[in-house]
């Protein structure tokens, strides 16, 4: 089974150029929605890329690989658009930026040993947490693949930056491995532990993902991801290890005829914030899938995320439930309506009214 993750990346490309032994493509989607909730009722955008993607043959049945993908913001102001999906969040320091850089890889691979790839990539860990972002406009925000509000770029567990990555298939068994060398960090603001603007500094992190396939459609997942992370303002400073264990189990295969299922749990520790900027030092994330794709390519599907405080300090918890379906009128456009019906409890105690509906057309290239 191709796991989402590897759907989405390959499915959609127009070949540019190929003289036998290189190779060029094109790929992406353009996506614009209308949203509506409490406080928002606006055209916006959704989550637009454009992607090249580059391969050559080598001797002994080596092949190189390079892609280069930017997301795009045509319809809204980008450091005002509703985020309503983790897919949507940016690096920290291009959240204001009408095109900003997703992903930048160059690699090797073989059919027999696997591939190896430096750059900007999907995570180890999300060839397990990808199995649940699927949703149409929602989703993703529960399994700590896009956390501290970002893309998830300096934890290593959603578009990783500046990773070192190994993959490879052998028979039913899959395994992803990584080793993240980075020394940046990203601004938290003010929150209730640090009255001054902290900053979150980030070390070199390991990845591991490991998913065997079943007989029957089932597919199981495990991955790990672990770092060192600084947190400091003005007068106080502590360094704390960022720690996630993801697993995931599956039914079917998404956006193929029938039924798709999936559920992963992850268990965090100092990986997500709260809505007060503060770290939980424990948390943990469920999300949840069922899809059904019929014959004349409609979809139907639904979805859950929960992201639960366990530190034992805060009331907060992030819980949704989503129902939506999918179009494909042709292959390449689709038309799709998504609603998010929120039970969302901050920190405080408060529950906001954080329901949301919507629908959109999306064009891939």
């Amino acid at each position: 089974m191709l796991i989402p993750l590897l759907i989405t990346a390959n499915a959609y490309a127009i070949d540019i150029y190929d003289n036998g032994s290189t190779s060029a493509s094109v790929g992406g989607y353009f996506d614009v929605r209308y949203v509506k909730s409490d406080t928002k009722d606006e055209i916006t955008d959704g989550i637009s890329r454009i992607n090249f993607g580059f391969n050559q043959k080598l001797t002994n049945d080596w092949e190189a690989f390079a892609k280069i993908e930017w997301g795009i913001t045509s319809t809204s102001d980008p450091a005002s658009s509703l985020i309503i999906s983790g897919d949507q969040l940016r690096s920290q320091g291009v959240q204001g930026d009408s095109i900003w850089l997703r992903q930048s890889y160059v690699g090797l691979k073989h059919d027999n040993y696997g591939s190896i790839s430096m750059g900007k990539q999907w995570g180890s860990l999300y060839h397990i947490a990808s199995v649940t972002d699927v949703l149409p406009m929602y989703g993703g925000n529960a399994s700590g693949t896009y956390n501290f509000g970002t893309d998830g770029a300096l934890s290593g567990t959603g578009r990783a930056e500046r990773a070192l990555q190994y993959n490879n298939q052998i028979g039913n068994f899959f395994v992803s491995a990584q080793v993240q060398s980075t020394e940046e960090s990203i601004n938290l603001g003010q929150n209730e532990t640090f009255k001054d603007s902290v900053n979150l500094a980030f070390d070199t992190n390991y990845g591991l993902a490991l998913t065997y396939q079943f007989p029957y459609k089932v597919g199981i997942g495990a991955g790990f991801n672990t770092g060192e992370v600084s947190l400091e303002d003005a007068s106080q400073q502590f360094t704390a290890d960022d720690q996630i264990a993801t697993y995931h189990i599956t039914y079917g295969q998404f956006n193929k005829p029938g039924l798709y299922m999936a559920a992963l749990y992850s268990d965090m520790e100092n990986h997500e914030i709260n809505d007060q900027n503060a770290i939980m030092t424990k948390s943990t994330g469920i999300e949840a899938v069922v899809a059904y794709k019929f014959d004349n390519r409609i979809t139907a599907i639904a979805g859950y995320n929960d992201l639960t405080d366990d530190s034992g300090n805060s009331q907060y918890n992030m819980s949704f439930y989503t129902v939506g379906i999918t179009y494909e009128w042709t292959e390449n456009f689709v038309v799709y309506a998504d609603a998010k019906f929120d039970d969302t409890t901050y920190v405080d105690g408060s529950k906001p009214d954080l329901d949301i509906v919507g629908f959109g057309f999306r064009f891939y290239l």
